[in-house]
């Protein structure tokens, strides 16, 4: 009966030995869980400030394309611009010369 005693008594000495190792592994899976718990927050918070940076960017995008827009009309107006001063140089040519034709007719005259 001794032995028996003994037995006993090892297993239940492994059983609590087995309860301390669960609680203890429990007791980390819950630190464990706050802090999934706090890392879920803080990814949750990171989604949302990305979300708002995506909106920020297509509204960023949108700008960019009629400020393109924008400049591409420009572009054909200094163009017709440049054309039309070109037009007036040319015209002014010819006024010079007219002037100067005149000026020296009169002298001739």
């Amino acid at each position: 009966m001794a032995v028996k005693k003994k037995r006993v008594g090892a297993n239940g000495e492994r059983r609590h030995n087995y309860a301390v190792v669960l609680e203890d592994l429990r007791a980390q899976f819950k630190a464990f869980g706050e802090k999934l718990d706090g890392v879920d927050a803080k990814v949750e918070r990171l989604d949302a400030k990305v979300e708002r940076l995506d909106a920020n960017v297509e509204r960023l995008d949108a700008n960019v394309e009629r400020l393109d827009a924008k400049v591409e009309r420009l572009d054909a107006k200094v163009e017709r611009l440049d054309a039309k001063i070109e037009n007036v140089r040319s015209e002014l040519g010819f006024v010079k010369l007219a002037v100067l034709e005149l000026a020296k007719d009169r002298r001739a005259g």
